[in-house]
Parts: structure tokens; sequence; C-alpha cells
């Protein structure tokens, strides 16, 4: 197996029958661990009350009000919900942890970049055929969860509500180091005519103290079909990029959409880049089922030959692949011998020395009767009476103690209903409360701060001007010719005093940056921009947004309707609905785009 560590690894050389045998190591430590966990009962194996019918709820009469709103603004009835908070939802992406200690444990920097691989593809398997919305979480909800057969401590917290943001840490737990995950999300979806776009915006983040690495990624594109005629059916699509910023090693996946030419849903293909881009290993698998490592030339040899074969094969590979993670009976779970050859190898017609890198848990033969909900999810919301006398150690705002979603998971729908009204008009008055005392919303266990690596780098926290110019070069040397970026620079550092924060760095990056479609450009420049933490942008905001563009689009006449202050005004004149003189993020994308002078 390649490796990628650098200078400080000493030189070694294997000869063919080591490296079969270090494959085999590799091969046989994942699968143990994977069988262990996937025969592991958590707690309850059903919930109190099987699946809602909502067989007879007008969907369209209810989806037609919320065609291009935000998710968070979307007032839905409590039938079409998964009795779960969003927090706890997101608390699933962690139950392939054990990845985490796979990674800490590993010496070899390729090994512990495909463990943080099949980590991030693992953290979508929960989400097959789950449908359902969880609730939306309220301001300061928090959710803890800690098992005594896990080794791990998740905790998260809802920071925001408008837009709504969740922060969350997950450690191994016991004062443990070794690792830490943590990262802020932001599910940003809208409706179409006939689909949903879900967004899950914001960084994840994993540091291996150990090794003194530290890995970002962010979450693809979630897209639902069919939400007025049809079946309703899913797909995540997009490229996820995971950096390892010490080494500068990368793992790029790509989640392939639906193709009609093989039929096949959920499929990834990757690879893992080393520092001098060269490919290290190839990724394959699902999102769904698994994800494999394979050494480059038979993994290239492999998708030339898929390509090749096209609608030939009988059954898909995905087809074939599901056989082999059979439905399961709770009631009859026994130990069994690690096999060393993992045998969806052959089913998928794998190179022979393929990693099998991750797999997910057999799904209950059940599971539709349940949401769709895994035994690793029956347990999420359980409450015992041994939890019970832990509640003092829990702080009151845990989602667990919500009375909508417990009385939607008993079954009892108009109850469950109106606690859900109920918490909601509560939580609007708190809102107008908060507000009439120009007081702002505080998280109780989570903070914003600034990113460690620009804070290492900058300790005061800005970059005065030689510093920014030769950074934004370096970023971007083919904008650096076609910009003033003195001026670019001026119209940024709004404090005046030779320098730029962190905030104004990452718009100056946003505007030079030629990636992507208008709307997402205008997208991340807002997020990055508005800094009153309502989600709102005034008039001055505004007005510098419009400045930078000029300067980066080089227009030099800004008298008349063209100034900037001038064009923010007009922009609030015809958007500004609510009359406060800010604009929230589709107003001012669309402000941006239809203003007949910009």
């Amino acid at each position: 197996m390649a490796s990628d560590s650098g200078a400080d690894d000493t030189d070694e050389f294997f000869d063919a029958e080591d490296i079969n045998q270090y494959v085999v190591d590799i091969h046989r430590d994942l699968v143990k661990s994977w069988n262990n966990i996937s025969k592991k009962k958590y707690g309850r194996t059903k919930l109190p009350a099987q699946t809602v019918d909502r067989s007879q709820i007008g969907v369209w009469s209810m989806l037609k009000q919320c065609i291009g709103k935000e998710l968070y603004k979307m007032t839905m009835p409590v039938v079409f919900n998964e009795p779960l908070s969003m927090l706890q939802r997101f608390a699933e992406c962690v139950q392939y942890a054990y990845l985490l200690d796979k990674a800490d444990e590993s010496a070899d920097p390729v090994v512990r970049m495909q463990c943080v691989a099949a980590f991030a593809a693992s953290t979508f398997a929960s989400n097959l055929d789950r449908i359902a919305k969880p609730f939306n979480p309220l301001l300061g909800e928090t959710y803890e969860f800690v098992h005594h057969d896990l080794p791990f401590r998740y905790t998260s917290e809802q920071v925001s509500h408008h837009p709504p943001v969740t922060a969350f840490i997950c450690e191994p737990k016991d004062g443990g180091n070794q690792w830490k995950y943590y990262g802020s999300i932001l599910p940003d979806a809208k409706f179409s005519m006939t689909a949903m776009q879900i967004d899950p915006k914001g960084s994840l983040v994993l540091e291996l103290n150990r090794h003194k690495e530290t890995y970002t990624w962010s979450s693809v594109t979630c897209t639902v079909h069919n939400i007025v005629i049809g079946k309703l059916w899913f797909e995540y699509h997009g490229t996820m990029e995971i950096i390892n910023h010490s080494n500068k090693m990368k793992a790029i996946i790509h989640f392939k959409p639906y193709s009609s030419a093989t039929k096949e849903l959920h499929k990834l293909e990757g690879y893992i880049i080393g520092s001098d881009d060269r490919k290290l290993r190839g990724l394959y698998g699902y999102w769904t089922d698994a994800l494999f490592s394979i050494d480059i030339e038979p993994f290239e040899a492999f998708l030339k030959q898929q390509q090749k074969d096209g609608k030939s094969a009988v059954k898909t590979p995905q087809e074939q692949l599901a056989k082999s993670t059979a439905a399961i009976d709770i009631d009859n779970i026994e130990e069994e011998e690690v096999p060393v050859v993992d045998p969806t190898h052959e089913l998928l017609n794998l190179p022979a020395d393929s990693i099998t890198l991750w797999r997910t848990t057999p799904r209950l033969d059940y599971a539709a009767q349940y949401y769709n909900f895994s035994l690793f999810t029956m347990a999420l919301n359980e409450w015992t009476e041994k939890d019970k006398r832990l509640r003092p150690r829990l702080p009151p705002t845990d989602c667990r103690f919500r009375p909508d979603i417990r009385r939607l998971e008993e079954g009892n729908i108009d109850q469950a209903a109106q606690e859900k009204n109920r918490l909601e008009e509560k939580q609007r008055a708190a809102r107008r409360a908060l507000e009439s005392r120009q007081e702002k919303w505080q998280p109780r266990w989570f903070s914003l701060v600034k990113h460690q690596e620009f804070v290492s780098k900058h300790p005061t926290g800005k970059l005065d001007k030689p510093t920014f110019m030769t950074t934004y070069q370096q970023l971007y040397p083919e904008s650096c010719k076609q910009l003033t970026s003195n001026n670019l620079f001026d119209t940024i550092a709004t404090n005046h005093d030779g320098t730029v924060d962190f905030n104004e760095f990452l718009f100056l990056v946003a505007v030079g940056n030629s990636t992507g479609n208008v709307d997402e450009r205008l997208d991340i420049i807002f997020d990055l921009w508005y800094v009153s933490n309502d989600g709102l942008l005034d008039i001055n905001e505004l007005a510098h947004i419009i400045s930078a563009m000029y300067d980066r689009a080089g227009v030099k006449d800004r008298q008349g309707d063209k100034n900037p202050t001038y064009r923010a005004k007009e922009i609030m004149k015809k958007l500004d609905a609510s009359g406060d003189k800010k604009l929230n993020k589709e107003n001012f994308i669309n402000g941006l785009k239809h203003d007949e002078v910009i």
C-alpha cells in the first residue's frame, strides 16, 4: 500500500507476499470491528407504536404552500414527522465512530484517510428510505447521547433558529482525547413543483490528536423526487472533498446521480490523492451499503469494464450487494467467524485485493413498520426507568423531554399535534420577548470562534494589506491579474485600520472564487458577510457587498444610480417587505441577480 506520510517516514520495501498480508490484516481488523457493531443491541428493538398512516393526507394541498420557502419556515402536519428531533437525526451520523478509532490506531496516513473517508460515507447510511421529516429543534434545545456499550459521547445544541444552525461535538468518553469530531450544520432546503432540494451547509472537522492531523469536509446535496405524484425517492449527489490539512492528502468522493443507463442509485466513486496529486487508492461503493478501497490499476480497469458492460448485467452491482446485507431477525443474533475475504467482492466483481472499509449494519426485517429506523436509531429517544433516574444529570433542554415527539412515538397523533403547536407558539413568544429587550440569544454549550488555522497563522486575528495581497494572490493568481486589489481591500476593510479580520477575509475569498453559478456564489457571500446574527443584511452591509462586486468586475463609474449606497437603498426599497430595512438571503440573491444596474 502506498504511503504519503512525508519525509519523516523511514524507507521500507515490501515484497508481494508482505503487501498481500498487510492488506489482509487491515481488512480483517475492519471487518471484525464491523461484525462487533452489527450484532449489537442498543436497547429497545421496537417503538411503542408503528408508523402512522399518511395515505389519506392531501399532500399537494400542504406542499403547494411551501414552494420557494426554506425548510425552517414551513409548518407541516405532525403526521409527516418521524418521532425524532433533528438533533437526534444528526446523532445517527456517529453510529460507525469505531472507524475514527481505527484511524487513530493506524501509523499509515493512507489507512487513516481510508478510515476517515469510510466514516464520512457511513454518515449517510441511516437515511435510506427515511422520507419522514424530523421535528425542527427549538432554539436552545440540546441532545446528549452516551451508551454504556459505546466508547464515545455525542452532544449537540440548536444554536440559532433563523437560520437554523446545529452545533455538535463527538469524542471518546471517559476522558479520552484520541480524536474529536465536531461541526455546525445548516440544512437549507427548498421546494419546487416536483422536488425538494436539501443543501446541508456547514463545515465538519475531525482532529486526530496523536497524529496532529485535522481533516475537514462538507456534506453533499440531497434531492427528494416525486413530492406530489408518484413514489417518493431521493438521492445524494455532488462531490465530497476530505482534506488532511497536515499533509495535504485528500479523498475525493463523487456521489453519482441516478443513471438511467444502469438503473443504479447511491453509487460512490473516488480516489485518495497524495500531496503531489498522485492517485494512491480507488474508492468504490454505495452510501447505502458499503465502501471499498482498491489499488489504482485494477480499480481503473474495473471502472472501464463497468462502462463497457452498461446495461448488459442481469443484476446491477447494487442489487447484488443488497443480497449480502439481508434483513436480520433480531431474536437470532449469534457470533460468527470473521471472514478474511468479504464475499461481496465477488458479488460486485471487485478486484481480489479490495479492502472492505465499511459495511452498513443489516436492516431490521420489520423496519418499514417503524419509520425505517435501525436498532441504533431505536435507542436515540428511548426513556427507560433507568434513564429516568438519570434525569437530574440531563439539562431540561434535552429533546427526549419534548412531549410532542414522545406523543408521536406513542402513536397519539392529536396530542402530538397539540404539543407541537404549543411549543412553537411558546418559542415565538420567547423570541418576541428577547427582541423587545434588544438581547441576542447566547448558546449554552457552544460558542462562535475563529478558525484555528487562521488564528494560528495570524494570532491577532487580522491581516494587514501586504499579507492579504500575498495570501489572496496564492489563492487566486489569475483573478489577481484582473483585480484592483488595493481598492477591493480598502472597500472591505470596514474598520479603516489597514487590516481585515477573518470574516472580511472569507468574504474576499468568496468574491474571488470563480467556481459555482451566480446563486451559489451569492449564497456563500451572504453566509460569510452578515454579522448581526439574525440572518439579515442591512443597507450598509449590502452597500459594501455591491462595492466589492464592482471591484471584482472592474466597474469604475460609480456615480448616480451606480453608486453602491444608492443601489443598496433601491434594492432595499423594492424587497424590504417588513419595513425593517433588512434583507434575508432569498431577497438578497434575487435583488442582486435582477437589479437592472448590477
